[in-house]
């Protein structure tokens, strides 16, 4: 299949390498976070404050960060890296793997969306695969042929913090600009004034821009139109 033409003028990226490590680095250490340990029992007494029946044993926070690990690695390899934590001392406690296959399935996880002001936003998708342990999500989602999770998110451009995020099945959701107008209308709900929206090509429909304007939206999106691509990203500040 022959390559595509790059669009536009070829960009140079200046990268400051010594600052893109320590983000690595620090990507890194999120996967064992443990400051929220030294509340662990002052959660867990929020947590039980009224609960009838059995009280929790183990914190939220703790069933969040498992929720993390469970992306690479399946309950019973949770349990064992929890319980080599207990042995080290920096947790309490250890739960068993069915205790953490139920509760990372009950957690819900929901985005605050900003109450009130002016936010700017981007939205874009990216595919994951169904494969990250094997075949057994192809064996039971995608049949014969690997398919993708298809994630879009929307972030707010300023503070970079996302606003929104929607997932399916590639083929089976939304297209993403569908979503993108599906995530500005929660927030307009919300309260919230948007009053830029930014996007790359895949942004360039006659239904984004239909929306921008009846809701008073700046755009700055993509598009073959754009002749002088430095000029036009510069002065939208796309």
């Amino acid at each position: 299949m022959k390559e595509k033409q790059r669009w536009g003028p070829e960009k140079k990226h200046v990268c400051n390498w010594k600052e893109y490590n320590e983000e690595l680095v620090v990507r890194g250490e999120f996967f064992l976070e443990l400051e929220w340990v030294k509340s662990w029992d002052s959660e867990l007494e929020k947590m039980n404050g009224g609960k009838r029946g059995k009280p929790f044993v183990f914190p939220e926070s703790l069933i969040r960060l498992q929720g993390l690990w469970h992306q690479w690695m399946d309950y019973r390899e949770i349990e064992g890296l929890t319980r080599k934590l207990a042995e080290l001392g920096l947790v309490p406690e250890f739960n068993d793997y069915s205790t953490v296959n139920r509760r990372v399935n009950k957690l819900d996880i929901e985005l605050k969306l900003p109450e009130k002001g002016f936010v700017s936003v981007t939205s874009d998708g990216t595919g994951i695969k169904m494969t990250n342990r094997g075949e057994y999500k192809t064996s039971m989602y995608g049949g014969r042929h690997k398919k993708y999770v298809h994630v879009t998110i929307t972030v707010n451009t300023e503070t970079k913090k996302i606003l929104a995020s929607t997932a399916c099945v590639v083929g089976e959701g939304d297209s993403e600009p569908e979503t993108a107008q599906k995530h500005m209308r929660k927030l307009i709900g919300s309260g919230t004034k948007v009053k830029k929206f930014l996007g790359n090509g895949s942004f360039d429909t006659r239904k984004i821009f239909n929306f921008c304007e009846e809701n008073k939206i700046e755009t700055a999106v993509k598009n073959y139109k754009v002749k002088e691509y430095k000029k036009w990203a510069k002065e939208t500040n796309y």
